[in-house]
């Protein structure tokens, strides 16, 4: 199921000619899909990656904590509005 979430994280790049390229950039909105599920074997938690449409056409695997769903960035905005003084962060 292919989903439009909003990168949070620092703006990542990479280098494959020597100068840098962006590859994700911050509090942009970025087409997504859920990774399967997979587990730690070792404490059996479940481990859930995105596969991410990146800025230079590649897709690539990020980590799920990055990202925010479309309503959860809305609330968040509209919360900061209504109280500043309590903003989620």
């Amino acid at each position: 199921m292919k989903l439009k979430m909003i990168y949070t994280g620092t703006t990542k790049y990479i280098w494959n000619t020597g100068t840098p390229q962006k590859f994700l950039t911050s509090n942009k909105v970025y087409d997504c899909e859920y990774t399967p599920k997979m587990y730690d074997p070792q404490t059996f938690d479940v481990i859930i990656g995105l596969i991410v449409k990146c800025d230079d056409g590649h897709s690539r695997k990020c980590e799920v904590w990055e990202f925010m769903t479309l309503d959860e960035w809305r609330h968040e905005k509209i919360s900061e509005i209504l109280d500043p003084e309590k903003s989620v962060t």
